[in-house]
């Protein structure tokens, strides 16, 4: 295999995996705003759950009868209950959303490592065609390479 084939082969699996890497950051973006979709509607469950129960208790109180204080207590408590629940799964959708946010900076650096490797292909393919004197064919080879990659890769 010629060295421009190698380099080829070579730039051809660094593509593919910065496109991979590509597509677990989409992916991981995409997990991190349902995450926060889902806290944001949680959140508005449980305000409205929560006015709902004030409301009841604070007619329950005007009453002032045996039987609806005890009713009080019961719907106090089950609000307690509910906002102790919303909060703990509010609690683990963030835990949840830091831990994809932790993963989708590993596959950023991991797309620019790739990244990086494909400069120093670049520039070992250059250096080796240059000592071989075939630097007409490296060049055209660049162009082709450069023409092929996607634009949001050539920053």
């Amino acid at each position: 295999m010629s060295v421009a084939d190698e380099y080829k082969h070579q730039r051809d699996l660094l593509q593919e995996q910065i496109s991979t890497k590509d597509a677990e950051i989409a992916e991981l973006r995409a997990a991190i705003a349902r995450q926060a979709s889902a806290v944001r509607t949680l959140h508005w469950a449980k305000n409205e759950m929560a006015s709902g129960q004030l409301r009841q208790a604070h007619e329950l109180q005007r009453q002032s009868k045996p039987e609806a204080l005890a009713s009080e207590r019961d719907a106090n408590q089950q609000l307690t209950d509910a906002l102790e629940k919303a909060e703990s799964e509010r609690d683990e959708a963030r835990q949840e959303r830091e831990k994809l946010s932790h993963r989708l900076g590993q596959c950023v650096l991991q797309r620019d490592e790739a990244r990086e490797c494909v400069g120093r292909l670049y520039s070992a393919a250059i250096d080796v065609v240059a000592v071989a004197g075939l630097e007409t064919l490296i060049f055209d080879t660049m162009r082709e390479a450069i023409a092929a990659t996607p634009e949001h890769l050539r920053k």
